[in-house]
């Protein structure tokens, strides 16, 4: 248990920011931050990401030329150690642990999203495509 302030965080996923000023922590779905102000005391605890089932993210590689995707977060285990994102059409995407998470998201390489991101106009017309050809299928049979 982690003790901050007045509060207790339940903190299975604690990670440094690599200039030790900030302290990111796990607490359920949540992952909260805090700013450290010397060794055993922290201060101005925010939220820093929301992860619950049904959530969108967009998985921002570092590598030059790749390109970002928006996955949902399609299952968290029940002791929150593990997240499956997939993408779109419901592939598994990706599985990562609680501190992964926690890593990607401070680097940047993860950002979790507001609403759902808008389908691309190629998705868009290969769905449409798509449901016609099957409900022309319907219609002959």
């Amino acid at each position: 248990m982690l003790h901050t302030t007045n509060e207790n965080e339940r903190g299975n996923g604690v990670i440094l920011s690599p200039d030790d000023k900030r302290l990111y922590v796990t607490n359920g779905a949540t992952v909260v931050v805090f700013d450290v102000q010397g060794p055993g005391k922290l201060a101005n605890k925010r939220e820093f990401a929301k992860m619950e089932m049904g959530g969108w993210i967009e998985f921002r590689p570092k590598d030059d030329g790749a390109v970002p995707r928006a996955c949902k977060i399609l299952f968290i285990s029940p002791k929150k150690t593990r997240y499956l994102f997939s993408d779109r059409s419901g592939g598994n995407v990706v599985e990562l642990s609680r501190a992964e998470v926690v890593r990607r998201l401070r680097t940047g390489e993860m950002v979790r999203l507001d609403e759902e991101p808008p389908e691309h106009l190629f998705d868009r017309f290969m769905t449409g495509v798509v449901g016609k050809m099957k409900s022309g299928k319907a219609a002959t049979a």
